[in-house]
């Protein structure tokens, strides 16, 4: 049995077309990483406490001072010089903390990032209320 030079060529192509989507499948878009993040960063509105949780966490008070007026905070992305800024949510108008540029591009924090920025990892029992 002979194979004919166009069903090589489309086996081929087929293999090679496989290939490459696969490939792309395992590629993550900027988009998905901007809203994946390992844990859960937040900031008190009363002590000023910073502290993260492991994603999975939702807390409901303050470890440090018990207060429940607590923010979740994100990530803003300088364009001018690529650094990364943690605030709370709900600030508007966020600007660069290096160099005063507005930034525009949000992400959901990691836990090295948050760690970084001062915040302490807390367990569930941690931030929960009694």
């Amino acid at each position: 049995m002979t194979i004919s030079r166009a069903s090589l060529a489309l086996l081929g192509f087929l293999f090679l077309s496989v290939l490459l989507v696969g490939i792309g499948c395992k590629k993550k878009s900027e988009a998905m990483k901007a809203i994946e993040s390992d844990a859960n960063g937040y900031i008190c509105s009363n002590c000023k406490s910073k502290f993260c949780t492991d994603r999975k966490v939702i807390p409901s008070q303050c470890p440090d001072c018990k207060n429940q007026n607590i923010q979740r905070v994100l990530s803003y992305k300088c364009e001018v010089d690529k650094q990364m800024t943690i605030e709370a949510r709900n600030v508007p108008n966020v600007k660069c903390k290096q160099c005063a540029a507005p930034v525009n591009q949000i992400y959901m924090p990691q836990k090295v990032d948050l760690i970084a920025w001062g915040a302490t990892f807390k367990t569930e029992a941690q931030v929960a209320s009694p």
